[in-house]
């Protein structure tokens, strides 16, 4: 997309109340007052195998409400069991989630249950009261639903007090942690300092190791979350407790290099006691710091799959916008900070009962041979999940939060091994025009029948999910019907998987920057001739029109400067259908139906001219804005089901522009070219978004150029991004600009292509033919697949796959990337 506010919140997680606050707007949600009280009925129970399934009835008094879900889960039983026991059921970020019947403010839903089985619940609600998309969750984070009977309950919602919904279950009780750890500082205390007696003086250096051992039973805390694990699960599945150490060993690591740091500065300033005092609280606020940068990595994981690191900070534009100002101000909860508070003041606690602990130690002999023997068990078990036991494979679930931030500023200057690998010379030549003439040319338009150019870029659109791409679900009635007056592509790509990144390779027909960093960011004005500059010299009227927000790294500035006689975005295109979150002011965009409208009316504007217009959607891209009723897709996923009906949506959206042509007699001078920016996947090797792999539904989006000139040929070589705008001026009889790097896609075929992925691991690939490599350069990993054998991408050949062909697909990452190095450091940044 080019800009969303669901998206920029993902990226401000670094400062400590900040994660927790702006996060809360990603999935911004509120609690309510509620009341509940029980009808009695008869038992209604059915039996399913040997068990007995108890039927009740959840009632939701929402009167301000006009759509909502029911989202439950059960620790007792499988989201598969529940799934065969309640059909027609969705899943929802793990989490069952039911549509309610609702009439007149009242919502009702009927769920089976073993008899005495319980629930945890919450009411998603999706649209208010006149129809306006919401995104609201009343979570009863303290509730339980016990299937003990068939009574029904009834839930009474209170919109008077909103609050956020914290996302880490463990910061939700700060305070009860806290209070717990007290209770238990204070039995200690009485049982070593009145009981037995004990007094023993400790040293400052022995006060400091236990700071830090709690630091790590605190660190423990938080990876218990971060990887799943309920500690409850700890008692009845001990070898749980190999797997929570395993992820734990980073914590370990920054605690152990913490800890030796400052005992060395003590050590070194023992002689000086104000020096050394200085340095004793210094320890004290930094051990509070990473306790509440350990909690708040929590959230950051959930959201991103990782902790936060620089390249994420500077994709938020380093919170310096308007934007997220006011995000942080809309969000700053004060139970938040009370909560973050409480678990950073339960560090001292904690280092207070380890104290009375230790003195109890020092004093009784069994005490002493007790903790040594507890001590080399903990070092034993430690020993044997690093070399034997099963580690957690995800490494963004065990990086530690600051140890991750630390290492990515180090690198910030992204440098990886293919821009300082040792090329020969003959590796160095990269020509990023190349490709192979065809016998025979597929374009029939040369008698200059094409005048007009209309870009659709469809956000977040990946080309699996289409009919003529495979896809199941038949979401393409109106662009099935330009099949036969299309060329239809097999293999198109985006070079990297974020809008911006797209943005600049549509336009100015060049790859990326190959990095973290953004050229609409570093520098908008860059000079370099795109096609909409260029056609505007042409005489040509030209227009860019986004349903979403061009502030996004300076989309809006970039695009100042490239020759548009119209930019608009969704503040300044008229349309009803505002998409809002009720807890805060701006709108996050407009349907994407009313792009349509605005190109009409522009249209009619300049229909004395030739024109280019760019119309750019955004309800693919999360949290999948739509307001019209949904059609089940059966995919048991209720996000997935909506981005489908998005997808059917702007179908629709194209038939209607394909109508507003045909009706001004200019479909047959119209070059129609409909893309995506990017894909997005939906659990596909475990992720779920676009930003953080380069996996196809990350990549290959659908690409149709569409006039009647065209007879339906589809073309299977690889083409990309910065092929677009040069394919459309040679429609166009127009001169290629010598800066350009894409080639004629009708009239010539290549097979090759290159992407990247900076924003987690730093990620490369290569694509030749029909095989594809994936190096992860920050992990070190490489995978291979065979596309036509495995589109899916399922099985990783890189153990059967010879080594020469492993270094061959380095060396040609390693030729585009220095190229287009230098060409942007030369031809773009330094071009003033």
């Amino acid at each position: 997309m080019i800009y969303t506010k669901a998206h920029l919140y993902l990226y401000t997680l670094f400062f400590l109340l900040v994660n927790e606050c702006v996060l809360a707007k990603e999935n911004v949600t509120f609690e309510v007052f509620s009341s509940s009280k029980t009808t009695q009925t008869n038992v209604d129970e059915i039996s399913s195998d040997s068990l007995t399934l108890v039927t009740k009835e959840i009632v939701y008094n929402a009167p301000k409400s006009g759509s909502v879900n029911f989202v439950w889960y059960s620790e007792s039983f499988k989201n598969s069991e529940l799934l065969s026991w309640n059909i027609g059921r969705k899943l929802l970020h793990n989490n069952m989630c039911t549509p309610m019947v609702g009439s007149q403010g009242v919502f009702k839903v009927s769920i089976n249950i073993p008899v005495n089985g319980k629930i945890y619940y919450g009411f998603w609600i999706t649209k208010d009261k006149s129809g306006m998309y919401t995104d609201l969750l009343d979570w009863k984070s303290h509730q339980v639903i016990s299937f003990n009977n068939s009574d029904p309950i009834v839930i009474e919602a209170n919109y008077s007090l909103p609050e956020k919904k914290l996302e880490s279950s463990i910061v939700n009780i700060g305070w009860v942690i806290f209070t717990s750890l007290l209770a238990i500082c204070l039995i200690t205390y009485l049982i070593v300092k009145k009981l037995l007696k004990c007094d023993t003086p400790i040293s400052v250096v022995s006060k400091v190791l236990i700071l830090f051992s709690s630091m790590f039973l605190l660190h423990i805390m938080a990876r218990l979350e971060i990887i799943g694990i309920h500690p409850k699960t700890l008692l009845s599945h001990p070898t749980k407790l190999f797997e929570l150490l395993g992820a734990s060993t980073n914590d370990l690591l920054y605690i152990i290099l913490f800890a030796g740091f400052f005992l060395m500065l003590l050590v070194l300033t023992k002689r000086k006691v104000k020096a050394f005092n200085a340095v004793y609280f210094i320890c004290i606020g930094f051990a509070f710091l990473s306790i509440l940068i350990a909690f708040t990595n929590i959230t950051t994981v959930i959201y991103i799959g990782q902790p936060f690191n620089y390249e994420w900070l500077y994709y938020s534009d380093f919170l310096g916008s308007n934007d997220v100002k006011s995000a942080l101000q809309e969000n700053l909860s004060l139970a938040i900070i009370l909560n973050l508070l409480a678990l950073g003041l339960s560090l001292f606690v904690l280092s207070k009962i380890l104290k009375h602990l230790y003195i109890a130690i020092l004093n009784y002999k069994i005490l002493k041979y007790f903790t040594l023997a507890l001590g080399s068990v903990i070092i034993l078990v430690f020993s044997y999940q690093i070399v034997y036991a099963k580690t957690i494979k995800d490494k963004g679930k065990t990086d530690n939060a600051i140890l991750c931030m630390a290492l990515s500023i180090i690198s910030s200057d992204p440098n990886a091994s293919f821009f300082k690998m040792t090329l020969s010379d003959a590796n160095k030549v990269f020509v990023p025009s190349e490709g192979e003439k065809l016998g025979e040319s597929l374009d029939s338009t040369k008698s200059n029948q094409i005048k007009n150019v209309l870009y659709i870029v469809l956000e977040s659109t990946g080309a699996e999910y289409f009919d003529l791409y495979g896809g199941q679900y038949h979401l393409n009635q109106n662009l099935n019907k330009y099949e036969n007056q299309a060329v239809i592509f097999d293999n198109m790509y985006a070079h990297a998987p974020a809008t911006n990144k797209s943005l600049v390779s549509i336009l100015g027909s060049i790859y990326p920057m190959i990095s973290y960093k953004s050229l609409t960011y570093e520098k908008p004005h860059f000079k370099h001739p795109t096609i909409s500059s260029i056609l505007k010299e042409k005489g040509y009227a030209t227009s860019f029109f986004s349903s979403a927000s061009l502030d996004f790294l300076n989309s809006n500035k970039f695009l100042s400067q490239r020759g548009f006689d119209v930019v608009k975005d969704f503040r300044d295109i008229d349309c009803s259908k505002q998409f809002k979150q009720n807890t805060y002011d701006d709108g996050d965009g407009i349907d994407d139906m009313c792009l349509a409208e605005q190109f009409r009316l522009w249209l009619d504007k300049v229909s004395s001219k030739n024109f280019f217009s760019v119309l750019w959607t955004v309800q693919g891209h999360y949290p999948y804005f739509f307001s019209q009723e949904e059609a089940d897709f059966g995919v048991n996923n209720i996000e997935f089901n909506r981005y489908l009906n998005i997808i059917k949506h702007n179908d629709n959206m194209i038939g209607t522009i394909m109508q507003v042509l045909k009706e001004r007699q200019l479909d047959s001078s119209t070059l129609v070219v409909v893309t995506g920016d990017h894909g997005e996947s939906f659990g596909q090797h475990n992720q779920y978004g676009h930003g953080t792999g380069i996996y196809e539904e990350n990549l290959k989006v659908p690409l149709f150029f569409i006039n009647p000139k065209f007879k339906g040929q589809r073309k299977d070589d690889i083409v990309s991004m910065k092929d677009l705008a040069t394919t459309t001026l040679s429609a166009l009889e127009l001169d290629i600009p010598k800066e350009w790097q894409g080639r004629d896609i009708i009239n010539t075929r290549y097979n090759e292509a290159f992407f990247f992925a900076p924003w987690s691991n730093y990620l490369f690939g290569y694509r030749k033919d029909e095989m594809k490599y994936i190096f992860n350069e920050s992990t070190g990993q490489v995978e291979v697949y065979n596309l036509i054998l495995d589109p899916k991408e399922t099985k990783n050949l890189y153990d059967k796959t010879h080594p020469s062909d492993i270094e061959n697909a380095r060396t040609r990452i390693a030729s585009w990337v220095q190229y287009q190095d230098k060409f942007v450091k030369n031809n773009l940044l330094d071009n003033d």
